[in-house]
């Protein structure tokens, strides 16, 4: 009984101090579902935070999780040149299955549209340096918490639809800062990543995906400003 509970309160520190944070900024409200008027989602500031914290907080997180055994090749952290290729491929046939997920969810649903149309939020101009770390960084922090590292466990003890889902749900739930059509992406995304990694064990790939998500998004936020 006192080595369950060991293994309990490890993997409750990993996931306590890998999301705790992500979840301080969220006060979910109608307000910023809907995207009525609010202040800019991202500004130079929050990217540093997120640069200092995520770097700190990985570091801590690896030496812990090496210490319970864990390594990065167990997880599929290791970068190849055949799983950065397949990293660009889940991109793109992830970026067109959201596409044709929101034509038809718009088509189903108008009202989808409208609230994306009447948004108002302000855009902030950010510097492409910091938009370069944190689409290198973020990528890894979270793909090795919320994809292998909880992939990998819940697999272990449940099926793997299971462990998808419990993953994508965490991704999701730490986004909901986001519009509507944020979250309704972060969500296939998530799943998308969750269930790749669950069938390849190939977390490379789910990194790279994610690193051109955030640089394009980051960039095409910053443009609008």
């Amino acid at each position: 009984h006192s080595k369950i509970r060991c293994k309990v309160f490890a993997r409750f520190i990993v996931l306590y101090l890998a999301f705790y944070q992500q979840f301080i900024p969220l006060k979910f409200s109608p307000r910023k579902l809907l995207r009525l008027p609010q202040q800019a989602l991202f500004t130079d500031n929050h990217l540093t935070f997120i640069l200092i914290y995520e770097s700190v907080v990985l570091l801590i997180l690896v030496w812990f999780l090496k210490k319970r055994g864990w390594s990065f090749t167990q997880l599929g952290v290791t970068p190849k040149w055949k799983s950065t290729f397949i990293g660009i491929g889940l991109f793109i046939a992830t970026w067109i299955a959201w596409i044709l997920v929101y034509v038809a969810l718009v088509a189903l649903f108008p009202v989808i549209q409208e609230i994306e149309q009447s948004r108002t939020s302000t855009p902030s101009s950010l510097a492409l340096w910091r938009i370069a770390l944190v689409s290198m960084l973020n990528p890894v922090y979270e793909s090795l918490f919320v994809c292998g590292y909880v992939v990998t466990f819940f697999k272990k003890s449940n099926n793997l639809w299971i462990a998808v889902l419990i993953s994508t749900v965490i991704r999701t739930a730490y986004h909901l800062y986001q519009p509507l059509s944020g979250i309704l992406s972060v969500f296939l995304i998530g799943l998308i990543f969750a269930y790749v990694y669950a069938k390849t064990n190939r977390l490379w790939a789910v990194i790279v995906a994610h690193g051109i998500f955030d640089f394009t998004g980051l960039l095409a936020y910053s443009l609008q400003s």
